[in-house]
């Protein structure tokens, strides 16, 4: 077994493998989404669900005055 062509077999697997690996990142890379827009075209009403936490009812007429 010639100890120079298996570095040089190991080292061509390797810059394979080096290009393969950069090949494939660049690829997961392209698959992030962008951060989306920005908040101030979001409007926050209750129909676009940004308001999802417990609401107090709104009081019947004639109730909760403070006198």
């Amino acid at each position: 077994m010639d100890l120079k062509d298996v570095l040089a077999q190991l080292r061509e697997e390797r810059d394979k493998l080096d290009v393969a690996i950069t090949t494939l990142e660049r690829l997961d890379y392209g698959h992030h989404r962008g951060p989306g827009r920005p908040p101030g075209l979001v409007t926050k009403s209750p129909t676009n669900g940004i308001q999802r936490g417990y609401r107090l009812p709104d009081p019947e007429p004639g109730e909760g005055s403070l006198r």
